[in-house]
């Protein structure tokens, strides 16, 4: 009889942690593998072909869901800031991609310009979101 993979995950556990999540590593892998060796060529062609440096590393992590979901990142740059940030999650009922953007503005951007870009009627029903990150001293 073949053993029960969730017996065998759960005797990994850590008792001392306050949640447990226990994937299937068949299933995990699996999906790793067609993430890496199917997807992920593509896409990183696709990243070279636009000239701008990028996170060259894919990254693949489990998202919380009912169902197993693995999700590889990756990102664009310009220069130093990141402005294109890429996640493609898949799981065995199908894929699903996300993006979004960012925007670094100077400190002493007019605040005219900042309101002509949230209020602008190409983004209705899915409006920007102003984030403001002080770490870097000249710019947000």
């Amino acid at each position: 009889m073949r053993e029960n993979w969730v017996i065998k995950e759960a005797e990994k556990i850590d008792s001392k942690k306050n949640i447990v999540i226990l994937e299937n590593p068949e299933l995990r892998d699996y999906l790793d593998r067609l993430l890496l060796e199917k997807f992920w060529p593509v896409i990183l062609s696709c990243l070279k072909e636009t000239g701008y440096n990028y996170f060259p590393k894919p990254e693949i992590e489990s998202e919380l869901s009912y169902d197993l979901e693995r999700s590889l990142f990756f990102m664009l740059l310009d220069g130093e800031r990141t402005f294109f940030r890429g996640k493609l999650r898949l799981s065995v009922e199908g894929w699903m991609f996300e993006s979004d953007f960012f925007l670094s503005l100077p400190k002493d951007t007019d605040t005219q310009v900042i309101f002509q870009i949230l209020e602008n009627s190409r983004f209705r029903g899915f409006p920007p979101t102003l984030t403001i990150d002080k770490e870097k001293e000249n710019d947000f």
